[in-house]
């Protein structure tokens, strides 16, 4: 397996055209507003293309300014295309109309291990609480239980807790697969229970959602 992340500047620019910058105009010395990695492909206007692997911005000024950059290629290539993950928020910049999706690839995530990977993802440090929840089937052996969820100092501590499910029903419960979308930061709690992937006790909710930061579909830009 290689690196996750280029190590040097020569390494970035490796697989692409281009890596344009943007300056504050307030401050060019000080730190860049964004940055976009980009190629040319194929052939002119309505057969070429930019293809955008990144674009990452500080800001709007600066997004607005790598976005002008790429528009100004529309003589030559009339399509942009943007990766997963480079563009999920242009539909807010750009509008609805303009934005086309190409292709999506879904996947499929599963917890294997709830203590376990709860104790790998990171989590806002300025979470801090605790919920009770019971993991439901189906699922993988193992997963399905009555769990504590602790955070704290941007980490989450996870105790099982008996008796075991069969025996008692926590306030609040979770599918393995409503678990798996939390995890994954893709549908919030109101969504979920609207499912029926999620049920009992409402009072956990708000905590939930702020520790897991649900925020809707995420991009990922590998899959196996």
């Amino acid at each position: 397996m290689g690196p996750r992340f280029a190590g040097s500047l020569a390494d970035l620019a490796r697989d692409v055209t281009a890596v344009t910058v943007a300056e504050d105009p307030d401050d060019p010395a000080g730190p860049l507003a964004g940055y976009c990695c980009w190629a040319r492909v194929g052939g002119y206007r309505e057969q070429g293309a930019v293809e955008v692997s990144d674009l990452i911005a500080t800001g709007v000024a600066g997004r607005s300014a790598l976005l002008a950059m790429l528009g100004s290629h529309e003589p030559t290539a009339r399509v942009t295309r943007f990766l997963a993950g480079s563009g999920a928020d242009l539909p807010w910049l750009l509008g609805d109309d303009v934005i086309t999706v190409v292709s999506a690839t879904p996947y499929m995530l599963a917890i294997l291990d709830v203590p376990q990977a709860l104790a790998a993802r990171g989590f806002p440090r300025c979470v801090a609480g605790t919920a009770e929840l019971t993991v439901s089937g189906p699922a993988p052996v193992g997963v399905p239980g009555r769990y504590r969820l602790t955070w704290s100092d941007g980490r989450a501590y996870v105790e099982g807790i008996s008796p075991a499910p069969a025996d008692v029903v926590a306030d609040t419960w979770v599918t393995a697969g409503g678990l798996a979308l939390w995890y994954a930061g893709t549908l919030r709690s109101a969504a979920l229970r609207r499912l029926g992937l999620l049920g009992g006790d409402g009072g956990p909710d708000e905590l939930l959602d702020t520790a897991f930061g649900a925020v809707g579909p995420v991009g990922v830009r590998d899959y196996f």
